[in-house]
């Protein structure tokens, strides 16, 4: 077991610990759309002891089982590290177990207000597409099917049992899309933005776009965006920039 929040500055990316905490903030729950596990719940909390605070993320089965003000023993989090930044995420595969404990007997580190959760929200409008990526994958295998050089109707799946030769429109399209956005109450602040699947569906709604995402053209679909010329509110993580929700403002 880590024996400090502290000690966390030592070890590597995605690296599994255990260590005693309590729990100080707790963030209502929201439902995010991963792109390889679906729908699934997500709560923020702080955690701190005698020597620092973190940030941890609960996911799925995991919210709502905390309380605030109390202490934990908990196991097997998984240390990220994202643009330099440490918080704890509990593991995909990993059995994850926190349980309640004596609270510390040594005075607590104060709370770090610099330590900001990372769900965030940014009301702006559009003013660049940076990038519109496509990803099309075999409805039989999911794997990713590749146009065939010589005829766009046709694609090949990158699947290894599989290979199957497709029909292009019969395969599953996704889509990515990122966007700069600038702060209305300060023009000078701009956000990169990421859509994914359903949130580039929201915001299709959105914008009243009226063009079919997948069967369009990158260029297309950049020119409808930026013609729209609607302010938008969207709420994003701050350590991936991945937007959870978005709506006009």
């Amino acid at each position: 077991m880590v024996k400090s929040i502290s000690a966390c500055n030592e070890l590597a990316n995605e690296q599994l610990i255990s260590l005693k905490a309590q729990v100080v903030q707790i963030t209502g729950v929201k439902r995010i759309h991963t792109q390889h596990q679906g729908m699934l719940k997500k709560q923020e909390v702080i955690l701190r002891d005698t020597t620092s605070c973190i940030k941890a993320v609960l996911w799925g089965s995991y919210v709502d089982t905390l309380r605030e003000n109390t202490t934990y023993v908990f196991k097997n989090l998984k240390l990220r590290i994202y643009r330099g930044e440490k918080y704890l995420n509990t593991p995909k595969s990993d059995e994850f177990e926190a349980t309640e404990t004596t609270p510390f007997d040594q005075e607590l580190v104060d709370i770090d207000l610099n330590l900001q959760l990372t769900s965030a929200t940014i009301t702006g409008k559009v003013i660049g597409v940076q990038e519109i990526a496509k990803t099309v994958s075999c409805p039989s295998c999911k794997k990713n099917v590749v146009a065939l050089a010589d005829d766009d109707l046709f694609g090949e799946c990158q699947g290894q049992g599989c290979k199957a030769l497709l029909m292009l429109d019969a395969c599953d399209t996704q889509l990515s899309i990122r966007l700069l956005v600038q702060r209305i109450t300060d023009p000078s602040e701009k956000k990169r933005l990421a859509f994914y699947n359903q949130e580039v569906q929201q915001l299709k709604e959105t914008l009243d776009l009226t063009l079919d995402l997948t069967a369009s053209s990158e260029r297309n679909i950049m020119v409808a965006i930026l013609t729209a010329a609607k302010e938008i509110k969207a709420e994003y993580d701050s350590l991936t920039s991945k937007v959870n929700d978005v709506a006009l403002a």
